[in-house]
């Protein structure tokens, strides 16, 4: 069976809008990037959302049907990891309260940023702005997270990476996850690009623990956005489109469910400093690929 979904792109030396056909190899192709993101989001506390969005992009999928679509798919890789995370044991349930306030607020305070920006500016492609914004996140993550493994190599010892410092007060824990939950909501992603560098510089959690409270944070605040973007499309005439983003979720959707199942197994055996590693390729991997697929549009 297949089906129909609208792109950006050029034909025939015309730009426009055309439709590409999700065929059954592009089902395959989604499932099997779908279980990609989710290995790596439970892996890594990021909801995998930095692996579908650029790949989304790079088909040429409408920006807001990945973004729609980036939501569901975060909320299902976070829902899913911290399941698995509390059953083997990876995450205790309290330590995750105090950074929940600032999470839920960041992606609904995101979310309506971009739903206000299509109103303002509806004929506008903000597809370029997206793709910045989406690189200078991931960067600063990159920056914090190799300054603390810096540190845990200059001093010596990996068990820094498994160790938490002194608790912080439970104002400054929403402070922390706040910025966090906005870009979550404007991008389309989990935020765990995000939370993890923060969780662990700033709220002084263990490495381990960090990524776990991470999907945690994803598992209860992008459902909020989710709902919020496919609202924004329902209600602005733009039922197809909720329609595109609902049918890519559900194929990609299927590989997360395996994939996070397998990422939380991994978080519970590689050691920390293995994970954190890994961090730094995917981040790697993805701002040089977004990077060049900013060359192609500019």
């Amino acid at each position: 069976m297949e089906y129909a979904l609208f792109k950006n792109g050029y034909s025939g030396g015309t730009e426009g809008t055309f439709v590409i056909t999700l065929s059954s190899v592009m089902i395959l192709e989604l499932i099997l990037v779908g279980a990609a993101a989710g290995t790596f989001g439970a892996l890594l506390g990021i909801g995998g959302g930095i692996i579908i969005m650029p790949f989304f992009l790079q088909l040429g999928i409408l920006t807001p049907v990945a973004h729609a679509a980036g939501l569901i798919l975060s909320s299902l890789t976070g829902i899913s990891a911290s399941a698995n995370n509390l059953k083997i044991g990876n995450l205790q349930g309290k330590t995750v309260f105090g950074f929940i306030p600032g999470a839920i607020t960041g992606v609904l305070v995101g979310a309506s940023f971009q739903i206000i920006f299509k109103l303002l500016f509806p004929g506008s492609d903000y597809t370029l702005l997206f793709k910045i914004l989406f690189i200078l996140m991931l960067l600063y993550s990159l920056f914090r997270i190799a300054v603390k493994l810096f540190h845990t190599v200059y001093a010596g010892s990996v068990k820094t990476l498994e160790s938490r410092g002194d608790p912080v007060s439970r104002s400054f824990k929403a402070l922390i996850t706040l910025p966090g939950g906005f870009l979550a909501g404007v991008l389309g992603i989990g935020g765990g690009a995000y939370y993890v560098p923060m969780l662990r510089s700033l709220g002084r959690l263990a490495m381990k623990e960090s990524v776990s409270v991470s999907s945690a944070l994803i598992a209860v605040s992008l459902p909020v956005g989710a709902l919020l973007a496919q609202f924004f499309l329902l209600t602005s005439g733009q039922a197809g489109l909720s329609r595109q983003s609902l049918i890519l979720s559900l194929f990609t959707g299927l590989g997360i469910l395996a994939g996070s199942y397998a990422g939380a197994r991994l978080l519970k055996r590689i050691p920390s400093i293995i994970v954190t590693i890994i961090f730094i390729a995917v981040l790697l991997y993805n701002i040089i690929r977004l990077c060049f697929s900013l060359g192609v549009n500019l």
